[in-house]
C-alpha cells in the first residue's frame, strides 16, 4: 500500500482525497448568500400587510398615540407602502429567486463535501488497516510507523473540520428555507391587498 520508509509518500498520503477548489468555493458561498437584503424586503412587505388594516393600526397606536397623531402617521406610512407595494413585491420576488438559487448551490456543495469526507475517511480506514496488518513495527516517536499514524490522525482531524463546515452549510440551507417560507406566506397575504389597492386606485 505504502512504503513507510518513503517520507514524501507518507506526507502525501490522502492528499488526493481533498478538493481545495471546493473548500474555496464553500468559503465564498456562505458569506455571499447574505440574505439581509431579502429580510429587509420582507420586513417592508410585512409592514405593508399590517398597515392595510386601518382599525388595527389605530388600536396599535393606542389612546395616547392617537392624541399625538401616531395613528395618522402610521396611516400615511401605510398609504405610502401600499403605493409602493408592486415595487416591494417585485424586489422581494427577485430576492427570493436569488436565495432559491443559493439554496440549490449550497445543496450541491454539501453533496460534494460529503463525497470528500467519505474519501478521507476511506483513506484513514485503509491506512489504519494497513498498520494493523504489519508485523511488529518500531514504536519510537520517529519511526516510519509513528509518522504514518500522525499522518492518519491529521487526516482524521481534517475530516472532522469538514464535518463542521458541512453543518454550517446545513444551517445556511435551513435559513434559506425559513426565509423563503416567510416570503411565500407574505406573498399570499399581499396578493388580495395589492389587488384591492389597484382597484381602489383605478376608481379614484
Amino acid at each position: 500500500m505504502i512504503d513507510l520508509a518513503d517520507t514524501a509518500a507518507v506526507t502525501a498520503y490522502g492528499r488526493d482525497a481533498s478538493d481545495v477548489a471546493l473548500l474555496n468555493e464553500i468559503a465564498h458561498a456562505i458569506p455571499a448568500l447574505a440574505p439581509d437584503d431579502f429580510v429587509r424586503a420582507l420586513d417592508q412587505l410585512e409592514r405593508a400587510v399590517s398597515s392595510a388594516d386601518a382599525k388595527r393600526a389605530k388600536r396599535a397606536a393606542g389612546w395616547f398615540g392617537r392624541m399625538l397623531g401616531n395613528d395618522i402617521q402610521a396611516q400615511a406610512e401605510g398609504d405610502a407602502l401600499r403605493a409602493r407595494m408592486g415595487v416591494l413585491l417585485g424586489d422581494a420576488r427577485r430576492e427570493a429567486e436569488r436565495v432559491q438559487a443559493a439554496q440549490v448551490h449550497l445543496a450541491t456543495l454539501q453533496e460534494r463535501l460529503d463525497a470528500m469526507i467519505e474519501r478521507i475517511d476511506a483513506d484513514v480506514a485503509a491506512g489504519n488497516a494497513f498498520l494493523d496488518a504489519q508485523p511488529a513495527l518500531e514504536q519510537h516517536a520517529e519511526s516510519p510507523a509513528e509518522r504514518f499514524r500522525r499522518r492518519l490522525a491529521h487526516l482524521a482531524a481534517v475530516a472532522a473540520s469538514h464535518r463542521t463546515t458541512r453543518e454550517h452549510l446545513r444551517l445556511a440551507r435551513t435559513q434559506c428555507e425559513r426565509i423563503l417560507e416567510r416570503h411565500a406566506d407574505l406573498h399570499a397575504l399581499l396578493g388580495p391587498v395589492w389587488t384591492q389597492h389597484r382597484i381602489a386606485t383605478r376608481e379614484r
